[in-house]
């Protein structure tokens, strides 16, 4: 049994070391950054053009918006959760529940401003380059 199970382990062994190497003579990742590939024909499988890559840097700072506007709303509901918490773990204290309030109240008009603002990056987005 343990010649058999040795031998399968081997044989994987080898396997792999066989066909990994093979991966260097496999296709591009990415046929739209292969040279060798007449442009029209990049273009026609739905490759960008050079003038397309490089229209503006606007495309880019909005994406860089709309990911800072995520982690900002992911943040309000973390505080959320703190809040909740704080709330639930107060016994009665009154100093507490009202620190907890005040953190659930902040921590849900941060949402609903990160939420706003998400959407108008997005309204403005879809305006400007309607994409």
């Amino acid at each position: 049994m343990k010649k058999m199970f040795l031998g399968l382990i081997v044989g994987m062994v080898m396997l792999t070391g066989v066909f990994v190497p093979l991966k260097a003579f496999a296709e591009p990742d990415n046929i739209c950054d292969d040279t060798s590939i007449p442009e029209e024909l990049r273009e026609a499988a739905g490759c960008r053009t050079d003038e397309e890559r490089n229209e503006t840097i606007m495309p880019i700072v909005m994406g860089v918006i709309q990911v800072a506007l995520g982690v900002i709303g992911l943040v309000a509901v973390i505080i959320l959760v703190y809040g909740a918490i704080i709330y639930t773990t107060s016994t009665g204290d009154a100093r507490k529940i009202y620190q907890a309030k005040n953190i659930i109240l902040y921590a849900i008009v941060g949402l609903v401003v990160s939420g706003l603002s998400y959407a108008i990056v997005f309204f403005v987005s879809q305006a400007l380059w309607g994409k």
